[in-house]
């Protein structure tokens, strides 16, 4: 593009006439990856939206960038802006790996649920360099044995089509003389999609697991719920996922939307519909704070057919309270405060919301937060009440450790007392809590 500007003058006025001739839209005639030391190539430049070929287009190119950074690889992606005397423009994308972000951990660990128990857990999230993911764990103990094996490839059949697979064995012996124990394999298949837009993706998983959950209270049959102490679980979850956030650990903008329908009944001896839908937003504020909010609502219900008959275990039920195996976060509450396998009669709706703003003293890798939890779980749909919320407020620390990944510590001040139902009738009594919690951002 050429620009000339004509001036006129008249006394004590200038008047000026700007002549502006476009050139021809620049077109792209390579792509240059740099960087890359583990990574193959060919992993990159299928996140890419711009091609040799096309028409230069900046949105394309901050697309690209974007995409890129989703693979949670690279501390930082650079493009470079070449232009050639023939009116064509070469890329190079300078590409930093990211420092051991596998993550490996062997000792031993110490909880009041579990007790004392040998650990070890290795997590390849760039397996062999192709973007596939390996996981295991093990931890064995005195009441807990847990061992899982679970495989991903990102991009099967040289299409955006996700392949996963995995197997699990899990066994709790509680202090009460209960027990828990469960195992089997799982398998799925996911897909991005390009409508409504290319930020969509769907996703379907099924499990087949044989549970046990030997409790005082087995068989418990009442508001519809009958909590299935053992059998076989047969179960589809289904996704609806929408996320056009700018980074994959610390957002500093956009959303993530998630709908995720579980249905158990295929076969087995468990029948119900779970679903759970989530929203969650970033927004930049002054300087480096950004103001995140997490909200979830769900609901658990009988299948279409089968009248009110829901037969479901007490750790399927939705729970809230606490970071531990949850559904709704609400910290400031000891773990599974609401619902769940300590009130699983309450456990058919859930709502939780959250909102957390958090500033970088290390650009992703350290940052504080203040945050704002309230939720609760019912007994049906028709007694989800605003009023009815308990509330929590709190700060946290969220560090990003090589080797370990990504670990939070929240100190949560609870603002109305779980034992008593009548918030009205009965003062708040505050008590702080300490949540410890492995692989969750802010």
């Amino acid at each position: 593009m050429q620009a000339k500007d004509k001036q006129t003058f008249r006394g004590d006025t200038v008047d000026v006439t700007f002549e502006i001739n476009e050139s021809k839209p620049a077109i792209v005639r390579k792509i240059a990856i740099s960087g890359n030391t583990k990574t193959q190539e060919k992993v990159i430049r299928r996140e890419m939206t711009i091609f040799p070929g096309q028409k230069y287009k900046q949105s394309l190119m901050m697309r690209s960038v974007r995409d890129i950074y989703q693979l949670n690889f690279f501390s930082n992606v650079k493009p470079d802006l070449n232009p050639n005397d023939d009116g064509t423009v070469d890329l190079d994308f300078g590409i930093t790996e990211k420092e051991n972000i596998g993550q490996f951990s062997l000792g031993a660990a110490y909880s009041q649920v579990e007790q004392f128990m040998g650990t070890m857990s290795l997590s390849i999230p760039n397996f062999r360099g192709q973007g596939e993911k390996l996981d295991l764990n093990l931890q064995l103990g005195q009441l807990r044995q847990q061992i899982g094996l679970n495989f991903t490839e990102p991009w099967a059949f040289n299409s955006p089509t996700t392949l996963s697979g995995g197997i699990s064995y899990d066994y709790i012996q509680w202090s009460t003389g209960d027990r828990t124990m469960e195992y089997g394999f799982n398998g799925g298949v996911g897909r991005r999609l390009r409508w409504p837009d290319d930020y969509f993706s769907v996703g379907a998983n099924y499990s087949l697991m044989w549970k046990d959950d030997y409790d005082k209270r087995t068989d418990i049959y009442s508001n519809g719920i009958h909590l299935q102490p053992r059998g076989l679980l047969s179960k589809v979850r289904l996704t609806l996922r929408r996320d056009d956030t700018d980074m994959p650990t610390f957002p500093n903008e956009g959303s993530i939307f998630d709908v995720e329908p579980e249905i158990a009944g295929l076969g087995g001896d468990y029948r119900y519909l779970k679903t759970i839908t989530s929203c969650d937003w970033y927004f930049p504020l002054f300087w480096k704070f950004v103001l995140g909010s997490h909200n979830k609502f769900g609901l658990v219900n009988a299948l279409p057919g089968t009248g009110n008959d829901i037969r479901i275990s007490r750790w399927d039920v939705l729970s809230a309270g606490g970071v531990w195996y949850i559904d709704g976060q609400i910290r400031g509450y000891t773990d599974q405060s609401f619902g769940g396998r300590v009130d699983p009669q309450r456990g058919k709706a859930m709502l939780a919301l959250s909102s957390e703003l958090r500033f970088p003293l290390l650009e992703q890798t350290l940052y504080l937060s203040g945050f704002a939890d309230m939720g609760n779980t019912w007994s049906s749909l028709q007694e989800v009440n605003m009023m009815d919320l308990y509330p929590g407020v709190g700060f946290g620390v969220r560090l990003l450790v090589p080797m370990l990944g990504l670990m939070g510590f929240d100190f949560g001040y609870g603002l109305r007392d779980p034992s008593h139902d009548n918030r009205f009738n009965v003062a708040p009594k505050p008590h702080l809590e300490f949540h410890f919690q492995m692989g969750k951002g802010y």
